[in-house]
């Protein structure tokens, strides 16, 4: 049985959950070491460079 669904979300959502995965490696990320927000933004991006960079 086939359940329909939207393949583009489906392959967007895919992507994103991998990314978030992948980020959860990095202990400051996945524990949010960072209690203020603009620390915590520099740390994603920081994280999502270096796994654009692998």
């Amino acid at each position: 049985m086939i359940i329909p669904h939207d393949e583009t979300i489906y392959i967007q959502r895919n992507r994103i959950e991998r990314c978030f995965n992948r980020m959860k490696h990095f202990r400051r990320f996945a524990t949010r070491y960072d209690r203020r927000t603009i620390h915590f933004k520099g740390c994603v991006y920081l994280v999502a460079a270096m796994i654009w960079l692998r």
